[in-house]
């Protein structure tokens, strides 16, 4: 009987330990916010993303965090952002769900991608790509905005490559 009971509490314990080391929140963290361009190498035309900490803006789709879980690894903290979008190639009528890895090497430097098999290299932008993004966020496009407007900003973003 002692064998049984200490067996179930071994489980219980031993479950509760391998959960802990997902935590989920509502946002990406901040110190990945702002402009990213990609690797030249990964991404010969060079796309520009940007991370705020709500939000994800590529030329593809303009998406918002439904959650993100930051998974610890041997190598730092794997981000997985489970993902509303809307795709700017259609007009941003239809709501899909998608999903984003950002593993980060250094914190200008990430790789993000819909799998583990797809990850590109990106670069954090220039302080005056920085400076352009902010100008776009502060001109109407937040967190709180309304995904209609985000096509202007998804357009906009691509002239910040130049700068970083």
């Amino acid at each position: 009987m002692h064998r049984i009971t200490l067996l179930a509490v071994s489980a219980t314990v031993m479950s509760h330990v391998a959960n802990a080391d997902i935590v989920r929140s509502g946002s990406f963290p901040e110190r990945y916010t702002g402009t990213w361009v990609a690797d030249a190498g990964t991404a010969p035309d060079n796309p520009v993303i940007v991370l705020s900490a709500k939000m994800y803006f590529s030329s593809q789709a303009t998406c918002s965090a439904v959650w993100v879980s930051q998974t610890a690894s041997a190598r730092g903290s794997i981000y997985s952002a489970h993902l509303q979008c809307l795709k700017l190639a259609e007009g941003g009528e239809n709501k899909t769900m998608a999903n984003l890895i950002i593993w980060p090497e250094t914190v200008n430097r990430i790789a993000v991608g819909s799998e583990f098999t797809s990850l590109k290299i990106y670069h954090r932008c220039s302080a005056t790509c920085e400076s352009q993004r902010n100008n776009l966020v502060a001109g109407g496009v937040s967190d709180e905005s309304q995904p209609h407007l985000v096509p202007k900003v998804g357009s906009n973003v691509g002239k910040c490559a130049q700068g970083c």
